[in-house]
């Protein structure tokens, strides 16, 4: 569903914001439970560290 918004510029701005926030929240549910940071050995596509 589509419709017009008229807002001044400080409103629009936090809707915007609120925007962000919400899809910042949906996409870090989509993450694995598990983050942990997996640095990959060294290979073709990593230099060994000097």
């Amino acid at each position: 569903m589509h419709a017009a918004l008229y807002a001044c510029r400080a409103c629009l701005y936090q809707l915007d914001q609120r925007v962000l926030a919400a899809n910042m929240r949906k996409d870090a549910s989509a993450l694995p439970a598990n983050r942990g940071t997996r640095i990959p050995e060294a290979g073709r596509h990593r230099r060994a560290a000097s």
